[in-house]
């Protein structure tokens, strides 16, 4: 703790990461002429950067996690890894790109930067990460695209299109540029890192068009994100029988329509699986994944019956669909948190043996057919915050009030001498 001083005109590495130091940065005496690392992440430090193009030896600059304002410096040329994530730094990027030619990684996340970023062309840079700041503008263009393994610009207020120029040479692993402003349709062209892409995330944007079938051959992604768009069409087969890695499935909010593909079944790792508020019609496939914990279904045109899902799920989310048959969880769904199927054509009874799912917290049943008393061992759950069953026919204990979300019109007290329901 406490704050630091050192009067050494040949330090030549400093690293005091993971610690409870405050002060200034200049104040510390640590810049030192032969200076070639420095890593002060997960202080307390404040005040500005000092000028750094004069410190020629320095190759890793790392203040990430601080309290560091006022603008970014200049660089010196023979950088290598600069990080400046989560601190308070402003300004825009007033950076001479082609004079970097050792630049591998470029981190400043999570600050308050501005401006407008122009084509960036370092030829050596490898990830590039500036999400959740203030930057707008054209979406920025790298000389080097086909070479870096990570970009990030999620977050600002970037517009336009996204580059096309991903040729066979692409190394790009993770591309994140949700909650922009963009618009146009996804590259085809980004099939051609195919060998090298894993997280492929785009949600809230205005993309239009589809998944480009050459997605086909994206058969390492894990993640796909892309929700709050304006993306149509039906899902391609020749797509999805080939992404048997995915984890993150979120298309919600777009306008796709037509039958899912049977390709999510055979999905093993799939942990979300979201395409709610689409136009999607036909059956659901039976997802066979032991990790899933969260489906959104909800607001399609889907029929059948809703799936059994393993027992891991913790949401499932049907409501505003066709779907006919039963409620088929029982109290094997130990986890699951939030149940919402209303405005379906369910029938038959709510099993009582949802008594056991003590996580439960809410439970939509609205709009549906079904019939019998309402069992009062959910009186138990004492985590059930909203109760949503709006069907008149079914007698609510009283005991549930307290979780009553839209059932205040219910007469609870004519159930208090129903047998079946004493507590």
């Amino acid at each position: 703790t406490g704050s630091l001083s050192f009067n050494s005109s040949y330090l030549q590495e400093v690293y005091c990461a993971y610690n409870y130091f405050t002060g200034s940065l200049i104040s510390t005496g640590l810049f030192t002429p032969y200076l070639d690392y420095y890593n002060i992440e997960s202080n307390y430090f404040s005040g500005s950067i000092p000028y750094l193009a004069n410190y020629t030896d320095l190759v890793t600059f790392n203040i990430q996690f601080n309290y560091i304002s006022g603008i970014l410096p200049q660089l010196p040329e023979n950088i290598v890894y600069f990080f400046a994530t989560s601190n308070q730094l402003t300004g825009p990027l007033t950076i001479q790109w082609d004079k970097y030619l050792s630049l591998k990684e470029y981190l400043a996340t999570d600050n308050l930067l501005t401006g407008t970023l122009a084509n960036i062309d370092s030829i050596s840079l490898d990830k590039f990460y500036v999400d959740y700041n203030f930057f707008t503008g054209e979406v920025p263009t790298f000389s080097n695209l086909n070479s870096l393994s990570l970009i990030g610009i999620a977050n600002n207020h970037f517009y336009g299109k996204l580059p096309e120029e991903f040729d066979s040479s692409c190394k790009l692993a993770d591309y994140y540029f949700q909650f922009n402003y963009i618009e146009g349709t996804i590259p085809s062209n980004i099939g051609n890192c195919g060998l090298s892409m894993v997280f492929f995330e785009g949600s809230h944007n205005y993309l239009t068009g589809t998944i480009p079938n050459t997605f086909r051959k994206l058969k390492r992604l894990e993640r796909l994100t892309l929700s709050e768009n304006l993306l149509s069409d039906a899902l391609s087969i020749s797509v999805f029988n080939n992404l048997k890695l995915l984890v993150f499935f979120e298309i919600s909010s777009n306008k796709f329509e037509g039958a899912l593909p049977n390709a999510f079944s055979n999905m093993r790792f799939l942990y979300t699986f979201m395409i709610g508020y689409n136009l999607f019609t036909g059956t659901v496939p039976l997802i066979s994944s032991k990790s899933i914990i969260e489906v959104e279904l909800c607001n399609n045109m889907l029929t059948g019956t809703i799936p059994i899902f393993y027992t891991s799920i913790l949401f499932i989310i049907a409501g505003d669909n066709q779907f006919e048959g039963v409620i088929n969880i029982d109290g094997s769904f130990i986890n699951l948190y939030s149940y919402q199927v209303g405005d379906n054509y369910l029938s038959g009874t709510i099993p009582s043996e949802l008594s056991i799912i003590t996580s439960l917290n809410s439970f939509f049943t609205y709009s549906n057919y079904l019939s019998g008393p309402f069992p009062s061992q959910l009186c138990n759950l004492s985590n059930l915050k909203l109760l949503n069953i709006n069907d008149l026919d079914m007698c609510v204990p009283s005991c549930l009030t307290r979780a009553a979300y839209s059932v205040s019109s219910y007469d609870f007290t004519r159930c208090q001498n129903e047998q079946d329901l004493a507590l």
